[in-house]
Order: structure tokens, then sequence, then C-alpha cells
């Protein structure tokens, strides 16, 4: 029985991509080609680096109230050396027209960690442009850290020396005063302590003068000289291409997995697996991921025998049953019928089993179609009783038969749910192995009128046109019926580049087989003569049979056992001779039938009478 339905649908990537390998080229190109268009558009870019190391000074414009011999922050020190004040004195050593604006835009500063050196970058169009600047920077900035601090310096100086001329002047008028009064006298003391404390002040300001003075005014130097640092192999004109590319493949990746979740045809037989359905075989499929690991097979009659002798093996294996009916039908809606049937039924044939094939479809695309494209009489006439069994069947080959449609065989669909299709089922299970039945899609009413005869039904699947809900509808069909749902065969897309043609298999007479029920029917040559004394399919003895005998099949054929079968080529079917009635010869024989029908239910094999 079919598995339950699986809602989520897997993602084989690998699958993805083979299946929209176009749209990912395509892609992949078209990103190659933006990238390659934005590096054409980008400048040339060099970038140079010096190297500056730092003293500590006075004149820190952000921390005016420190020490000169502190370095607060260095990073402070990297965000002056991107002033706007710095960038006019390095536009008058660049010769360029761009504005201190622009030249900002174009400075980068890092501090390494642990140290007390600015690393000054530049970039430019050109090389010695990229280095003039980034010098012009680094010098700059040092004759700005150095200016800063002599001009703090100077006006300090100049601050004390104006406070030193007027405490000296103090003193000089206070010592003028003294000398005018009396030496005991309350003022003179007074102004005596008042000098002492000029006196003070005074030698203060001349030292603070004096330090300030002697201070250094060291901005730092230049480590190293502005150089042009290299980028190393991957610059931008070669990273935009590459990268344009991957983003171009990744794109197409994802408009593949779009396109394989809004698309839910089967691409192979793993999306039939995924819906919990058994794959018995493939037919004109090729595994990719397998032929990439081995050789292909340069024989293709060979590589298509071998396919269906796996499904023959598969069949056989699961349905232990003998006699017993298969159907094979279509999944897809529009299914023109089974394509598998005309090999599988030669395969069983050639495997000993006597095989008839049951061609009900209604588009005329059946496997009687090849196999006896020009009988005219067929399921249809047997139906209606116009003809019996033995007179539809066609002998196509060593113990394989098959039954048209007929004519008109859209107009008896509806007698395949009653007695007359069980009735013709079970004659011709009586006197074979296999009765193969061919149906249209399982989405049709008739189809699955079939499978509810049939002990066995298997359903193809084609590539690129069954759909996943498809399927499903089928696989809820089967368990709807309860019949014994073998499993599904998957038609590859490579079956339409196969000629629709049959291959007759050589007689079996050299493997001592007995000769099939219908051998009355088989055509000339096909069957060796009974062994004498052996009982014919009439029940008469040798020598004394309703029919002619056949005659003997090529000695050297027939008893040459070194002779390889495979490489004599049969003669094709001879056309069907005109068959005399014969009460005799069973139930799978018997006279032609009018038109003219009696109310009593007569058996499918059972003669007509004669018209009146």
């Amino acid at each position: 029985m079919p598995g339950q339905n699986v809602d989520v649908q897997p993602i084989r990537l690998g699958e993805v991509v083979r299946s929209n390998l176009w749209i990912i080229v395509l892609t992949a190109l078209v990103g190659l080609g933006l990238g390659i268009g934005a590096s054409t558009q980008l400048e040339p870019q060099s970038t140079a680096t010096a190297k500056i190391l730092l003293t500590p000074l006075e004149g820190n414009p952000f921390y005016p109230s420190s020490r000169g011999e502190q370095l607060v922050n260095l990073e402070t020190e990297a965000q002056a050396l991107r002033s706007t004040q710095v960038a006019e004195l390095a536009k008058a050593a660049i010769p360029s027209d761009t504005t201190p604006a622009e030249l900002l835009g174009r400075v980068d500063v890092s501090v390494p960690v642990n140290t007390q050196i600015l690393e000054v970058s530049y970039t430019a169009g050109q090389n010695d442009a990229a280095k003039a600047g980034a010098q012009a920077f680094a010098d700059k900035y040092l004759e700005y850290r150095q200016t800063n601090a002599t001009t703090l310096i100077d006006e300090q100086v100049a601050n004390l020396d104006q406070q030193i001329e007027t405490v000296s002047s103090q003193l000089t008028e206070q010592s003028n005063s003294l000398s005018t009064l009396p030496e005991n006298s309350p003022q003179a003391t007074l102004i005596r302590e008042q000098l002492g404390t000029l006196s003070s002040q005074l030698a203060t300001l001349n030292a603070t003068r004096t330090d300030l003075t002697t201070r250094s005014t060291d901005p730092g130097q230049l480590v190293t000289p502005a150089e042009v640092s290299t980028s190393g192999p991957i610059t931008p004109q070669i990273l935009l291409p590459v990268l344009g590319l991957l983003l171009g493949i990744a794109g197409g990746v994802v408009i593949g997995l779009i396109r394989t979740r809004s698309d839910d045809r089967l691409r192979d037989p793993g999306d039939v697996l995924d819906l919990g359905l058994t794959v018995i075989g493939t037919i004109g499929w090729t595994d990719s991921s397998a032929t990439s690991k081995g050789a292909a097979t340069t024989n293709a009659d060979a590589e298509q025998d071998d396919e269906f002798r796996k499904l023959r093996v598969a069949v056989l294996a699961m349905e232990k049953r003998r006699p017993f009916t298969l159907l094979v039908a279509g999944a897809s809606a529009g299914s023109p019928g089974p394509v598998s049937v005309v090999d599988l039924a030669a395969s069983l044939a050639r495997s000993g089993l006597d095989t008839v094939v049951v061609d009900a479809t209604s588009n005329g695309a059946g496997p009687a179609r090849v196999l006896d494209p020009g009988n005219e009489t067929g399921l249809a006439e047997v139906l209606l009783g116009d003809a019996v069994l033995t007179e539809a069947l066609s002998p196509v080959a060593p113990l394989l038969w098959v039954l048209p449609p007929g004519q008109g065989i859209d107009t008896v669909a509806d007698l395949f749910v009653g007695g007359e299709m069980s009735r013709l089922l079970s004659a011709a299970k009586d006197h074979c192995d296999v009765v193969v039945v061919a149906a249209d899609s399982l989405q049709q009413g008739v189809a699955q009128s079939l499978a509810d005869m049939a002990e066995a039904v298997i359903i193809e699947t084609d590539q690129d046109v069954t759909t996943r809900s498809e399927l499903e509808r089928t696989a809820r069909a089967m368990e709807l019926l309860r019949c014994s749902f073998l499993g599904a065969v998957f038609i590859g897309r490579d079956v339409a580049k196969r000629p629709q043609q049959f291959r007759p298999h050589l007689a079996l007479n050299q493997r001592q087989l007995p000769a099939g029920p219908f051998a009355a029917l088989g055509p000339t040559g096909d069957t060796a003569p009974p062994p004498e004394g052996a009982t014919t399919p009439d029940g008469v003895s040798d020598g004394a049979t309703a029919i002619d005998p056949e005659p003997a099949a090529d000695p050297a054929v027939d008893t040459d056992p070194t002779v390889d079968t495979a490489e004599v080529q049969p003669e094709p079917p001879q056309p069907r001779a005109a068959k005399p009635a014969s009460p005799s010869t069973g139930p799978v024989n018997g006279s032609s039938r009018s038109r003219s029908r009696s109310n009593s239910p007569r058996r499918l094999d059972e003669p007509a009478p004669d018209s009146q």
C-alpha cells in the first residue's frame, strides 16, 4: 500500500543545481559583468604611511592645564592631527587644488597600542601624491605642536615679566617711603614687612620665568618617512569581479530553490521516494552521480534490456501468485498510456512465462500500436460479443500475445467493471502466467476500475511531467481501492530518444521449454512441434492435433548449443492465418461471431451461434 504523504519537500541542493544550471551560469555571468564594470569605475588608489614619535610638550590645546612632561591621551593627539589648522598647513606643502576638507577625507591616523607613535596614512591616485600627502601632514603636525608650545611659553613669560615689573615698582616705591620715616615708628615697621613680602613674590616670579624659558619645545621626530604601502595581490579591481561572481552564483542558487519549490514536477526517483512510495524500476533515466563514477554503457539495447530485467525481477519478487493480472497505468492526467508494457511483457515472455498483453488504452498510443498495429479486432469486440478471445489475440513472439483495444474502445469503457471483463481476464489467466493490462492514467475512473480487478498494480511516473500532487492523488486512489500496489516505475526523459519498436526474441526450443497454451495461434517458426507422444494444448496426442503442426525451427539454431541466441536475428512474426474453429481446443479457441447477441449470458470463450 502507498505510504503516508509527506508534506515537507526536502531540498537536494545537487539536483537543484543540475536542473537550474543555466540560470546559475546566467546570474554568475551577470554578477561577474557588474563586478568588472564597478572595478573599471574605481580610480587607482595608493596609500602612503608616515610614522612620528611624539614627545611631551606644553601647549596641548585640548589639555592646557596639563604639565608638559605628560602625554594625557594619544587619541587626542590623533584628532588634533586631523584638525583644520593642520590641514591648512599641509595644503601649502601639497601641490594640489584640493580644499582642506578634502585633504582631511584622505587622511587616516592610527595609534599602535602602548606606544607614543602616530601612524599617518594618506590616500591618493598616484604613489607620489600619496607620499607627499602623508609626509606633509606628519611634518606640519610636528610644526604645529612646536608652534603651539612656543607660543604658550612666550605668553606665560610675557605675563611673568609684567608681574615682575609690577612687583619691582612696588618694591622700589616702598623702599623710598621707608627712607623718609623714623626707624622705630610703627609705619616703618609695616613698610618693612611689606617689603619682605614683595621680595619673596619677586623671587617666585623670577624662578617661574626661569623654568619656562628652560623648557624644551621639541614636538617629536619623524620615525619613518612616508612610504607607499602595498595592498597585496587582492586589489579592489580584482576583488569586485570575484565578489560579483560569487553573488551571482548565490543568486542563481536562490532562484533555483524558489523554482524548485514552486514547481512540483518530479525530477528524479528520489522525489517519488519522498512521498513514501516504492520505486521498483527506472526506465530511460540516468543517474548523473552514478554516471560520473563509472563508465557509460555503449550498447543501448543491452542497457534497455537490463532495465526491464530489473523491473521484471522486482515485479515477480513482489507478486508470488501464478497466474496473476498486472495493471500498468500512468500517474499523470494527460498520460498517453504506459510505455514500459511492451518491453516488460517481452522480458516476462523471455523468462518462460506465458504472457498476454491486454491493451485497454483509449487513445491509440498503447502497446498494441507497437506489437500488432494492423489488427482491428480486439478488446472492444470481445466485450461486445462480436468476437471471442482467440480471434482477437495476436501472437507476436514466443509465449507472448497481445489483445488490441479494438474499434471504439472508449464506448465500452463502462464494461470494464462488469462480469464480461472479469470473465475475459479469468479466461486469459486460465491459460497463461501473467496478464499485463495497459491502461490510461489512474486519474481516470476507467483505469481505477481495472485496478480493482487486477491482483497487482504499478504506475508510471514521467520525469518533468508528473507532479507531486498527481502522484499523491494516485496513491490515495490506490489506498482507497485496497489493491496490491507494487510501486512506481520512474520514466526518464531519455525514453523520448528511443525508437518505438518491438524487438522480437528468439524461439525457446533450445531451452526445452514447453509450447505455450496459445501455441495454435503462434506465428510460423516461433514454436517447435511437441515431442513425440506429448499432449498438445488441444488435448490430442502428437499426430492427431486439430491444428496442422508448425514447421520445425532451423536445426542449426535448435540443436547447436554453441550458437549465441543474442546474435541470431529472428524472422519477424508472420501474418496470422485464418484458424478453423475447434470445439475441443479449450476455452481460448472459438469461431467468429456476428454482432447479434442472445439475451442469455454466454462465456467469453464460448463460440457464438451461427447467424440466422
